[in-house]
Parts: C-alpha cells; sequence; structure tokens
C-alpha cells in the first residue's frame, strides 16, 4: 500500500461526522457477530446451534454475569462502555466517571473507550445514564455493556 493510500484513508476517517463513525462500528460489530455466530465456515447458516437439554446454562457457567445482568435486555446492571471524544483530557474523563459515582475497569486510549462499574442499578437507570452521557460534549457515545454470547462456535 502506498503512502497516499494510506493518508487518503486517514483523510476519510478524519472526516467522517460521529454518527457516520458509530454507524461503521455497527456494521463492523454486525459482521463480527455473523461470523462468530455462524455454525460453518463462511457462515453457511447463522442460527444458533441448539442447545442439549443437558448442556449447562450460561447462567450457571458464569453466575457473577447472571446476577448482575437484565434477562430482558441482556446487558449488565452494573458497568457500561463510554467513548470518549478526542479533546477529552484525563481530567475530563475523571470529572465524567466521578460524576458517576463509578471506577474504570478498563481504558484502551487507541479507540477512546472505558468500561465503568458502579453499583447494580435497575435497568431503566442504567439507560438514563446512558443518555444523559450522550449528550455530554465530551462524550462520542455510550453504551450498556452488554456480554457476548457464543452460538454455535466449536
Amino acid at each position: 500500500m502506498s503512502t497516499f493510500d494510506k493518508k487518503r484513508r486517514t483523510a476519510i476517517l478524519e472526516n467522517m461526522t460521529n454518527t457516520q463513525r458509530k454507524w461503521v462500528a455497527v456494521a463492523i460489530g454486525i459482521a463480527v457477530l455473523a461470523i462468530a455466530g455462524s455454525q460453518f465456515p463462511f457462515g453457511s447458516t447463522l442460527a444458533p446451534s441448539p442447545t442439549p437439554a443437558l448442556a449447562p446454562t450460561p447462567a450457571s457457567l458464569y453466575p457473577s454475569t447472571a446476577s448482575s445482568t437484565n434477562s430482558a435486555n441482556a446487558f449488565r446492571l452494573d458497568s457500561i462502555l463510554i467513548s470518549f471524544q478526542k479533546q477529552a483530557t484525563d481530567k475530563d474523563r475523571e470529572a465524567i466517571i466521578r460524576a458517576l459515582d463509578a471506577t474504570v475497569i478498563d481504558y484502551d486510549p487507541r479507540i477512546r473507550i472505558a468500561e465503568v462499574k458502579f453499583p447494580p442499578k435497575t435497568d431503566t437507570e442504567i439507560l438514563k445514564i446512558v443518555q444523559q452521557l450522550d449528550h455530554n460534549p465530551l462524550v462520542e457515545f455510550a453504551s450498556p455493556d452488554i456480554p457476548l454470547q457464543n452460538y454455535g462456535v466449536h
């Protein structure tokens, strides 16, 4: 790949709006889930494989995840993901997280996403927090923490 191609690709990504970046992220996530969820190589079927009657359920395998997850909406009730804007400083991130009375479990500076944990809340409280963070100019987006599940991967 030539230097021109790298510069062009970088320029395209920098000129995208936040909404466009979100849709690209959603499309990539759906593609990854479709590939990971397929039972056969290259996705000859995307339906989850049937679970044998004696197979353990995810709740019995991962009790800590099951107890802090809303079974109706399948997201965790004690953590969220926050993507910060490029201009957000360390102090800005700390102030936002402190305002939530939360702690950072993990932060990836390359993609500016933090997994934030706080005392368990109701599903409506989680969604309100996410909506409030979405209106913060220093936050690119916020999302409930949805645990990934493997369907049909052997």
